[in-house]
């Protein structure tokens, strides 16, 4: 839930991730809830357009693994070579209703179909909510045509980055700037607001759309400017959610701790995380521990939900709480 956002991230980073043991890690919340803890991930290569500009726009408050072409519902959508182009500065691409023409799409390795997301008349189906997520990318073409920059974003209110420009992205302080190298730009989530705490259900499985929610919403992503037309790149991203319902199997206990909690909630936000980043993970944490005064055994108990991330957090330049 920390975000310390790292624009270079060490090689073993997502490795790391797969391979993090997420049965602990949760949302010290009231009440404590059994949840099932579920570790999804994607990777795989994606371009800019024909004329050097493109951008990837990532939701990841998604389980499902079947979201289609018929709305914008994956969780990761992005531009190819034969993209179209957007005249004038580069944008994302309009993400709220369907999915763009000419615009990729992942989705999560999941084990949950939109099918089994749906909620019956009797029966309140399958909720989750998202523990911690984390997106990366980087270039992967000729040295010789390298070129760029990689503007990154978190909108700080988690509204839609629908048709957001350069301009738009540059004017929040929770943006930050990578050159496009073989290092890894990487963009990690923040909770800000009370319904991301809570279980809701996947609203594109049930075939309405609420408009108080921020969960449709791609909220974080990535534009890449002036490199050579079709300029290729790779990325990464990962999510543990918590997971309950009625056919939910392998739940387990969960923690609360709303003092800890609300320590970190409060320290670190998407209008500072990326300053307290300048300093690194330690001083993030010293931070929250300030927040907590001699609290610090609050801080560790939140921090005792995700334990072993501490092998996810040196690498990965990552605090998850």
């Amino acid at each position: 839930m920390v975000d310390v956002t790292s624009q270079q991230a060490n090689s073993q980073v997502f490795r790391k991730g797969r391979d993090f043991d997420g049965s602990d890690a949760c949302i010290p919340s009231f009440p404590a809830l059994k949840s099932r803890r579920a570790k999804v991930f994607m990777n795989g290569v994606w371009s800019t357009c024909s004329d050097g500009n493109g951008s990837m726009a990532f939701a990841p408050r998604r389980l499902a693994n079947n979201y289609g072409t018929g709305d914008s519902a994956p969780p990761l959508i992005f531009t190819v070579a034969t993209s179209p182009i957007i005249p004038g500065a580069p944008t994302f691409p309009p993400l709220d209703n369907f999915l763009p023409t000419g615009y990729a799409f992942n989705n999560w390795n999941s084990d949950y179909t939109m099918a089994a997301l749906a909620v019956s008349a009797t029966d309140q189906g399958i909720q989750y909510r998202v523990v911690c997520a984390g997106l990366r990318i980087r270039y992967t073409g000729t040295e010789l045509n390298r070129g760029g920059i990689i503007h990154a974003i978190e909108e700080p209110a988690h509204a839609s980055l629908n048709d957001f420009g350069i301009n738009q992205v540059t004017a929040y302080e929770s943006h930050f700037r990578c050159a496009v190298t073989r290092d890894w730009c990487t963009l990690t989530y923040t909770p800000v607001n009370t319904i991301e705490m809570d279980y809701t259900p996947d609203f594109y499985s049930q075939g309405t759309e609420p408009t108080y929610t921020t969960d449709l919403n791609h909220y974080m992503g990535f534009i890449v400017q002036g490199t050579n037309a079709a300029a290729p790149f790779e990325y990464e991203a990962i999510a543990l959610l918590e997971v309950i319902g009625s056919q939910v199997r392998d739940l387990k206990p969960a923690s609360a701790d709303m003092a800890g909690l609300s320590a970190v909630t409060n320290t670190v936000t998407p209008n500072n995380q990326k300053q307290l980043n300048d300093t690194g993970p330690a001083k993030v944490l010293q931070a929250v521990e300030a927040a907590v005064g001699e609290q610090t055994g609050m801080v560790k108990s939140v921090i005792k939900g995700v334990a072993d991330v501490a092998n996810v957090v040196e690498d990965f330049g990552t605090f998850f709480i």
